[in-house]
Order: structure tokens, then C-alpha cells, then sequence
């Protein structure tokens, strides 16, 4: 078994880590053809089809920040250093320590924000924190031993500074080279949910997500370790698999709330609407409809624009989504005037009976924007616009008669 795979399996941790958030938050930058694995080669690793990154997730309770004297930093550059043989070779390689402590003010941490570049001053002040180490320790021992006790055990962190220290220059430098240190000034969910946002998420069906995308995922590496499997997820696997598109397309269609029509319709000021110079007005004259019926269609037609603009304005729905469903509402009108005009009328009362006919079947039918329903009063205020643009007609003659 290599470092890498000794290093990984020394991990237990009950529920969702703050390295799984880490993961699924580097999940969330998956480009196509690009891979991220958990637990494989470090903590986390990413491939992509010019190189690989080693991810080192660290995190501490509380506030603070990174130090000569901070563990997991030491411990993280032994890893690396015992596994350089079992890195995978890649074109780029890159070596990121992600953690949630701040970079601080001290000149050592400091020179780790260009680590390739301060690759010498690194390594030459590795030496002298290994010779305070050791002095402080034989210190130590010196005071135990004059009051009479036993050896004190030792520094945890001597052992991975003392490694570092004495290891070749060429071994250093290739970690150095390659190494980032990434301080999260921003909790990890932030993050994540900041994230969600540009996939157009709607701000009250962030959370949401966010805790099926987490759900989703955890189950995904439960089945894995069940099936003595290692997790590591493409980009094809998230949206598809494991559902994230399906997660989106869900969280996006629940918001678009048509049903929004009726509140509307309980608000609307009557008042200053007049009807009586729109052409489908005057198409519904010619059919015999009355003063009231012309005024109900209206505020249909009014109500499901104000309706419709509101989705858009709230990232609900789309410009081409209503392109969409008018198209729909016109392939479906065109199919019900065919088949109401199919043959020739021999009376006018029988061409007028006809032209009902289609507009009542037009307004009856089922009309939907993507899985969802619209209303059908939805349906046919969006028939009564396009009447009066017109696009379309309920008559044979319409476009003769109402065009201009």
C-alpha cells in the first residue's frame, strides 16, 4: 500500500465533513472532461486533461492563523515529500493546502503566498526552525530529567520538520514549485451557495439545493464505499448520475409559479381598461360575443403579460421560454382553425358557428411551459394577444379582415 493510500485510509469521520464540503464545492467547478476524486491520492484530487491537483483539506475550530508551528502544515509537506513517488504523472501539477485559518503576518507563512519563488528562503528557514525545535526539546528533556521525571514526549510536529529539513534540496523544491496555499475567507456553505447563484438558482431555492446537492452526493460515496469502490466524480457523473442538472431544472421549474395568475387577478385595478379598439376585440364582435365577454378575455390577456414579465424580472422564466409557449399555442390554434375550416362554410351563420368552434377548442386545450402547467386562463390570455396583433384569427377570412 503507498503513502497516498495509508494517508487516506487513516480517516474516520461520522456524516458530512467539512472536506465533503470542500469537495462538493470543487464539484461545482467541474468543467467537461474534468474529474474530482475524494480520498484517492490526497483528500482531494482533480484531473483535468492538462494536469492534476493534490488538495490537502485542513480545517481548525475557531479563528486563527497559520504559523511556523501549525501541525498540518508540516504534516501536509510529509505527505507530499514520502509521496512523490506515487504522484501521478501530469503534464501540470499543482499542490494546494485549503484551509480555514487566515495566511497571518508572520515572514515564514508569508513567503508561502509565492512559495515557488521563496523556495530557498523556505527551505534554509526549515533548518533553523528544526535546530529551535530540537534545542527547546533538549531543553525540555534537561528540565525533566534535574526534577527527577521521565522524558517528556517529544514535539508532534518535530518529526515532520526534521523530515523536511533533512530532505534533498531537488525533493523540496518540487513540492515548492508546485505548491498554493488557499486561506477560505469565506465559510465553505457561503461559498458553496455563492456558487449555486450562477447557476441561475433562485435565491429562496438555494438552501434547498445546496442540501440535495450535499444528500446526493454523500449517498453517491456511501454506495461507493459499500461497494469497496473509491469516489471520484467527472463532470458528466454530476450533472447526469448523480442529478445536478435535474436538481437545477427542478429547483428552477418549482419557482416559475404560474399560479401566481389568480393572486394577480384578485389585484387588478379595472378601472382605466378599455378593450374596445383591440383587434381581437373586433374579432370577437364579428363572432357575437358580448361587451363582458370582450372585457373578461382582456384582462386575461393583460394578466398573464403582467404575470409572465413579474417570472422574467424574477429569473423564473425566460424570453425564450415565452417565445417557446407561444410557438406551442400557435401550432396548436393552427391544427384546431384547419380542422374547424375544412371545408367550405355554406352559410355565414355556419362559418361563425365554425370560428367558435376553434376558438374554443384553442382555449380548452392543456398548454404547458416545460413540466409544468399553465393555467387556462394562462392559456388563452395568450391566445387573445396574439389575436390582437394578429397572428392569428378565429374566422377562415381573418387575415383579410383584421390585418392591416
Amino acid at each position: 500500500m503507498s503513502h497516498f493510500e495509508n494517508t487516506a485510509a487513516d480517516k474516520s469521520a461520522a456524516g458530512f465533513t467539512y472536506q465533503d464540503f470542500v469537495y462538493v464545492y470543487n464539484l461545482l467547478q467541474l468543467e467537461p472532461e474534468q474529474e474530482l476524486g475524494i480520498e484517492v491520492y490526497d483528500d482531494l484530487h482533480k484531473f483535468t486533461c492538462t494536469g492534476l491537483t493534490l488538495i490537502q483539506v485542513k480545517h481548525s475550530i475557531g479563528e486563527g492563523n497559520l504559523t511556523d508551528r501549525d501541525i498540518d502544515l508540516w504534516k501536509t509537506l510529509y505527505n507530499w515529500y514520502m509521496s512523490i513517488d506515487d504522484i501521478p504523472i501530469a503534464k501540470e501539477l499543482t499542490l494546494v493546502i485549503y484551509t480555514n485559518k487566515n495566511i497571518g503576518t508572520q515572514e515564514f507563512i508569508r513567503l508561502f503566498l509565492n512559495a515557488s519563488k521563496n523556495k530557498e528562503q523556505i527551505y534554509s528557514k526549515t533548518k533553523e526552525i528544526l535546530k529551535d525545535l530540537e534545542a527547546k526539546e533538549l531543553e525540555k528533556n534537561q528540565t525533566a530529567k534535574a526534577a527527577g521525571k521521565g522524558k517528556p514526549s517529544e514535539n508532534p510536529i518535530l518529526k515532520y520538520v526534521r523530515v523536511i529539513a533533512d530532505a534533498d534540496k531537488e525533493s523540496i523544491y518540487f513540492i515548492l514549485d508546485r505548491l498554493q496555499i488557499q486561506s477560505n475567507q469565506t465559510e465553505i456553505i457561503e461559498k458553496i451557495d455563492r456558487k449555486l447563484k450562477t447557476f441561475a438558482i433562485p435565491e429562496k431555492k438555494i438552501e434547498s439545493v445546496r442540501n440535495e446537492l450535499t444528500g446526493a452526493v454523500s449517498i453517491h460515496q456511501f454506495n461507493n464505499v459499500l461497494s469497496s469502490h473509491k469516489t471520484v466524480i467527472s463532470y458528466d457523473c454530476l450533472r447526469k448520475q448523480i442529478g445536478f442538472d435535474r436538481i437545477i431544472q427542478l429547483a428552477i421549474s418549482l419557482t416559475t409559479d404560474f399560479e401566481s395568475y389568480y393572486d394577480r387577478l384578485n389585484e387588478l385595478d379595472i378601472s382605466k381598461l378599455s378593450f374596445k379598439d383591440g383587434v381581437f376585440s373586433k374579432q370577437l364582435v364579428d363572432l357575437g360575443f358580448s361587451k363582458n365577454e370582450i372585457f373578461d378575455h382582456g384582462i386575461e390577456m393583460v394578466l398573464t403579460e403582467q404575470v409572465i414579465e413579474d417570472l422574467k424580472q424574477q429569473g423564473h422564466f425566460s424570453s425564450i421560454e415565452d417565445t417557446r409557449l407561444e410557438t406551442q399555442i400557435s401550432s396548436a390554434w393552427k391544427d384546431f382553425h384547419g380542422e374547424a375550416h375544412e371545408e367550405p362554410h355554406a352559410t355565414e351563420t355556419a362559418h361563425v358557428r365554425a370560428a367558435k368552434q376553434c376558438l374554443r377548442s384553442s382555449r380548452r386545450k392543456e398548454y404547458s411551459s416545460g413540466d409544468k402547467k399553465i393555467p387556462t386562463e394562462m392559456g388563452s390570455g395568450k391566445l387573445i394577444k396574439l389575436s390582437n396583433k394578429p397572428s392569428l384569427g378565429w374566422r377562415s377570412d381573418w387575415k383579410e379582415k383584421y390585418k392591416q
